[in-house]
């Protein structure tokens, strides 16, 4: 399925004209991730917008010592806004 059409499924651009989402279309990139690759940390931030086509994302923090503490895990079709803040996303 191309980008477009999996763009228009996305309840948060329902409402958008075709125009719309080829405009989204055209500003976005799809990228495959392996397993176990770390998106975004606390010293490379992004601002972005993750849109989960498949899979699970963890979304963690670390403290001092290394030791991780899951907030959150994402799973096919959650939407997640990167915020400006210390937390590595897997």
């Amino acid at each position: 399925m191309d980008k477009l059409s999996l763009l228009s499924e996305i309840s948060l651009f329902e409402e958008l004209s075709r125009e719309e989402l080829m405009m989204i279309d055209q500003m976005s990139a799809m990228s495959p991730v392996k397993k176990g690759t770390i998106i975004t940390s606390p010293d490379s931030p992004v601002d972005a917008l993750f849109l989960l086509k498949k899979g699970q994302v963890r979304l963690y923090r670390m403290n001092e010592k290394g030791k991780q503490f899951t907030l959150d895990v994402l799973i096919d079709g959650n939407i997640h806004r990167q915020p400006r803040r210390r937390t590595n996303v897997c």
